[in-house]
């Protein structure tokens, strides 16, 4: 039983002790009308006045791009003129020799690309990455020039034959 009555006499003791006196809130006194002192008049001068302060004015002219990588370079946009044309984008060993065309006119030879186009090509016309100059279109061959550098920087002439397939080989 004595057990029982220290809890609740604890808890009583509890309720009573929170249940005390508020405490006197703590009151500012009123705000007292400061007295202006007045300064005795002088003359001001009027100051000129300054022009606004306007923020930093990047000026391109002269200077590099700033998002451009300067450590990878980048190849520059090609202009109209500068495209290529077909033939001249591939390298001329990897064209395949397809027809050849022989009339008044004189030779014609029909090439295909590695993807699958063909061209009709005469002798004169420029061919291959190397701007090769056709030479000579046979009933059976075709023979480019084309000028190359060697890894020593010699230049040196490189002929490149594209031979005509017989129905035989074809099959």
């Amino acid at each position: 039983m004595i057990n029982n009555i220290i809890p609740i006499i604890l808890i009583i003791f509890l309720v009573f002790a929170g249940c005390g006196e508020k405490k006197p809130e703590k009151k500012l006194p009123a705000k007292q009308p400061v007295a202006k002192v007045e300064a005795p008049k002088e003359e001001v001068k009027p100051e000129a006045p300054k022009p606004p302060e306007e923020g930093f004015t990047y000026i391109p002219r002269g200077r590099r791009d700033p998002f451009k990588s300067l450590i990878l370079p980048t190849k520059e946009k090609a202009k109209p003129g500068d495209e290529l044309p077909p033939l001249q984008r591939i390298d001329s060993a990897d064209l395949k020799l397809t027809a050849i065309i022989w009339g008044q006119e004189g030779h014609f030879a029909m090439v295909e690309t590695p993807d699958g186009k063909g061209f009709v090509i005469r002798e004169g016309s420029i061919v291959g990455l190397n701007r090769g100059v056709v030479k000579k279109i046979t009933s059976r061959n075709l023979t480019i020039e084309e000028k190359i550098k060697t890894y020593l920087g010699d230049a040196r002439i490189r002929e490149v034959n594209l031979e005509l397939r017989k129905r035989e080989e074809e099959q």
